[in-house]
């Protein structure tokens, strides 16, 4: 009997939707508009369920062709969020497991054959794709030339701005802000450069409305990102200072309270290998205590281990019994509960003999 891609894609939809759900992914979006085979949709290409799961998705669609022609698709769907999910969609499993797949059943669900037909539509879904993303490549060039001027023109931030003093506890100073490299280019919006071999790659856009924080990224090119970091520079007598490496911008800048030497800021825990590999130095990795997620694992610590090096060292906050009803996993979640003294005896009984 033959059968299509599409055809497993159109019987095995609700099948789609469940798996894709599970790591925040909108297939019935997806399958509307499929990349054609072998490409990897990633970042803001893939359509989500909820604000919080864009741009940290993708999807690897495949069609694959049997020897008889009949074609069958594989998905597979990534999130990076909750430690990383993976759900994967054989349709020629699922295909084989289906008993009331018959040919009758395809005959009243007015479906037929289109095995030729697909081979068509993919080289025409390629070469759609292929001009959308030159098109959206020269889009995020432009784009990025404006963010670099606008960066140029604005501000280093004020310390007493509501976000930045309630975030760092009152804590900011004009110093710590000059080093960090954040500027503010009106009341609510921010900009903050990112880095890869010395190069700006990316901006990471800061809109902080009342109650709410909307975080974006803006890259020069495509895999921009990969091992980029965001720099606090170090104080002009601590030059010497070995380099320490977290990941978050309000981790870093609370950490920057206490360090005086230089501190990169990798995007993510899963950008942490990757940033750490570009450097050639030994580091100080000051990795998060994610241990309020079991089904995930503590991520910041299994991430900290992966991108570890001989000659590094790490660091992590240490919480008192009095503040877990917050499930604290960072340094600044230890600075906002429990107060800068702590912090600095934390960071100090882990860091004592650096000099």
């Amino acid at each position: 009997m033959p059968f299509s891609a599409q055809q497993i894609l159109d019987q095995a939809f609700h099948r789609v939707c469940d798996l894709a759900e599970e790591v925040g992914i909108d297939a019935g979006a997806l399958l509307q508009e499929l990349p054609p085979s072998g490409f990897l949709l990633k970042g803001r290409e893939v359509p989500v369920l909820e604000p919080r799961y864009r741009g940290t998705c993708n999807v690897l669609f495949y069609e694959n062709r049997l020897p008889s022609g009949n074609t069958w698709p594989f998905l597979r769907f990534f999130t990076f969020k909750h430690g990383g999910m993976e759900r994967r969609f054989n349709g020629l499993r699922w295909f084989r497991e289906q008993q009331g797949w018959h040919s009758q059943a395809l005959k009243k669900s007015g479906l037929s054959a289109k095995t030729n037909q697909q081979a068509v539509s993919h080289d025409e879904r390629l070469a759609v794709w292929q001009q959308k993303r030159t098109q959206e490549a020269a889009l995020r060039w432009q784009r990025f030339q404006r963010l670099q001027r606008e960066y140029q023109q604005a501000a280093c931030p004020n310390p007493a701005h509501p976000w930045l003093e309630q975030r760092l506890a009152g804590e900011a100073t004009p110093d710590l802000l000059a080093r960090s490299g954040l500027r503010q280019t009106h009341c609510q919006r921010f900009l903050l450069p990112i880095e890869r071999g010395g190069q700006q790659v990316a901006f990471q856009e800061f809109i902080t409305l009342p109650g709410h924080l909307s975080k974006k990224i803006y890259t020069a090119q495509e895999g921009a990102l990969n091992g980029s970091v965001s720099w606090i520079a170090a104080r002009a007598d601590h030059q010497h200072w070995p380099s320490l490496m977290c990941e978050g911008f309000i981790t870093g800048l609370t950490l920057a309270l206490y360090w005086p030497g230089p501190i990169q800021i990798a995007l993510s825990a899963h950008n942490l290998k990757l940033a750490r590999a570009a450097y050639p130095q030994p580091i100080v990795l000051a990795h998060d205590q994610d241990v309020w997620k079991p089904q995930a694992g503590n991520v910041g610590l299994q991430a900290a281990l992966d991108a570890f090096q001989p000659g590094d060292r790490l660091i992590a906050p240490r919480f008192s019994t009095d503040s877990a009803s917050f499930m604290p996993t960072d340094f600044n979640d230890l600075l906002m509960h429990e107060g800068k003294q702590r912090l600095m005896q934390c960071l100090a009984e882990q860091l004592e003999d650096e000099q």
